[in-house]
């Protein structure tokens, strides 16, 4: 582990177009942390294909933080019209410094700017830094049957492909609407 990472470091930001190239390895190196949990099919999956970096790229839905290089990523998509979280990353060798954190409260404040009232996302129940994370920065469990029907789409979709479809769960965090002064 890094023991510190730089304040320019923490910056977040839209990649640049020859930096998305980087972020399948990183995610790929984030997710190498499950073995850690006993969870070494999770740990084993192949990098993602670049094209859903460039497709949410495009939509302005895909922030990194580091510099020179990325260092963590926060990929997200609009899901029953609000904010939803479909990746954050950090890799192995900066974890533990609060990239995480700064991108997920930059997604909420993205959300909030957006009008949206919440942030979405799937992970797993029992993982240190997946539920029990998300938990400390406010997002709650919801039941699949209670989300609403696309959130509920991508946690059958998530169970149905993984070993560990018990172990998943969909969260939620409730956003205070933004105040406008008269």
């Amino acid at each position: 582990m890094n023991p510190l990472v730089s304040e320019a470091a923490k910056t977040i930001r839209r990649p640049n177009p020859d930096e998305l190239a980087l972020l399948p390895a990183l995610e790929a190196d984030a997710g190498r942390r499950f073995a850690d949990v006993g969870m070494d099919s999770v740990a084993a999956v192949p990098p993602p294909p670049l094209q859903p970096f460039v497709q949410a790229h495009q939509r302005d839905l895909l922030w990194i933080i580091g510099h020179p290089q990325p260092l963590g990523f926060i990929l997200l998509s609009i899901v029953d019209g609000h904010t939803h979280i479909d990746e954050v990353s950090v890799r192995i060798d900066a974890s533990g410094q609060g990239l995480g954190r700064l991108l997920i409260e930059h997604a909420c404040t993205l959300a909030t700017q957006k009008g949206h009232n919440r942030v979405s996302l799937t992970t797993f129940r029992d993982v240190p830094w997946n539920a029990p994370y998300y938990r400390r920065l406010g997002f709650e469990a919801v039941s699949t049957d209670a989300a609403a029907p696309e959130l509920q789409a991508i946690a059958r979709q998530e169970a149905a492909k993984s070993r560990h479809a018990a172990a998943r769960i969909a969260m939620i965090r409730l956003l205070r609407a933004p105040t406008h002064e008269p």
